[in-house]
């Protein structure tokens, strides 16, 4: 194999960069069908059980939280869940997120572009005035950026690369 590059790559690292696109497109339809916004998405793998994507979504009214469990390989709900949402609104209201220029997916397409690498986890923090995106990504040479994206204006405002 003289000049062949194979990469040695966990299970986990490969789900991810190979799947973590598609699940923008379910965090798109999940906020079309519950007509809410998506405060999170993170990829779930956890040893001897079956890994799933998990997208947290804010009802349009602010009065429920949804946890959406996703196939991996089909995309397909699996779970749905009723979340805590006294959890969420210490750090989020619902007109934080309606009054955000940038969205969760955009966020996390913004990241992907930035860094080379595909979304492993997303999630949504406010910072006085506005929001900010904490996007982690992952390059198939295994190297991983933390980007942190502005909602005012969907800048990055922080890059940390990792090996």
């Amino acid at each position: 194999m003289d000049g062949i590059l194979v990469p040695t790559f966990g299970a986990y690292d490969l789900a991810v960069t190979l799947l973590f696109p598609f699940v923008a497109i379910r965090v798109i339809a999940a906020e079309k069908e519950s007509g809410g916004k998506a405060t999170s998405a993170e990829f779930e793998f956890r040893r001897g059980n079956p890994a799933y994507f998990q997208v947290k979504v804010l009802s349009a009214d602010g009065k429920k939280l949804t946890r959406y469990d996703l196939d991996p390989r089909t995309g397909q709900v699996q779970k749905t869940a009723n979340e805590v949402l006294e959890k969420l609104l210490t750090r989020l209201t619902p007109e934080d997120l309606r009054r955000s220029p940038t969205i969760l997916t955009h966020a996390i397409a913004l990241a992907q572009e930035h860094s080379g690498g595909h979304a492993r986890s997303a999630d949504i923090d406010r910072k006085s005035d506005h929001l900010e995106y904490d996007i982690e990504t992952v390059k198939l040479d295994g190297s991983s950026h933390k980007v942190k994206i502005s909602g005012l204006d969907g800048t990055v405002i922080k890059d940390e690369s990792d090996k």
